[in-house]
């Protein structure tokens, strides 16, 4: 019988052949294949939603191009839109902070685009500068009249007067309120400083210079003296 002496060493140092490791279910493998499915069934699904359920309206190729009306009036956008064989469409007014009103500023569809005959043009047309109205924050506290004015758009200025109300209280605004005011517009919010405080005279209770000086006691028991002649 022939013996390694491989063998016969490691049984000697009593060396054993350890089992081999069991391995774990690949977690990694897995999760990585079912990403890479769910992105091929989510493309799958939109190319049938977006081409073959809802697919885009055809555009005309031998249509009419949409003329340009930015910049235009609403009476020169509608000829020009008749000429080419289009109509006008929704109107909807847009404020604007330059442009003035009436002008056209923006359009749908765009210009260039195709359409059949007799096809809409929506257009918006500038409502020129934002106006608002002045609040009437009379009776607020200044902070809170400060803040509701400034979240309108308007630039705050205040001043002080002295006044009955308690101070801090908004007892007018300039202009006046509900006046219609293109922005970017000032209103003035005066604010009660308090009541006027009393004069130093006032405090005595007459003025100084109105004080008479009462008689003296010789004076009250003997009469007035005239001097001797």
């Amino acid at each position: 019988m022939s013996v390694r002496i491989g063998d016969s060493i490691r049984r000697r140092r009593g060396h054993r052949t350890r089992p081999a490791a069991k391995r774990g279910f690949p977690w990694a493998r897995w999760l990585v294949y079912f990403a890479i499915t769910a992105a091929i069934a989510f493309g799958a699904g939109y190319a049938v939603s977006a081409y073959v359920l809802f697919p885009a309206p055809e555009q005309p190729t031998d249509g009419i191009p949409v003329p340009a009306l930015t910049g235009r009036s609403l009476r020169d956008a509608e000829h020009h839109l008749q000429q080419a064989g289009l109509a006008l469409g929704d109107v909807e007014e847009i404020p604007h902070p330059s442009v003035p009103a009436g002008i056209i500023v923006a359009q749908s569809p765009v210009a260039g685009q195709q359409l059949r005959p007799g096809a809409s043009v929506g257009v918006g047309v500038s409502a020129g500068p934002v106006r608002v109205a002045v609040p009437d924050v009379t009776g607020f506290r200044a902070a809170r009249a400060a803040a509701l004015a400034a979240r309108l758009g308007f630039t705050v200025e205040e001043i002080q007067e002295e006044s009955l109300f308690p101070a801090g209280q908004v007892i007018r605004v300039e202009p006046e309120p509900g006046t219609s005011l293109q922005l970017p517009a000032t209103i003035v919010l005066v604010i009660s400083a308090g009541p006027p405080q009393p004069e130093e005279e006032e405090l005595l209770g007459v003025p100084v210079d109105t004080l008479e000086i009462p008689p003296s006691a010789d004076t009250l028991q003997h009469g007035t003296r005239e001097p001797p002649g």
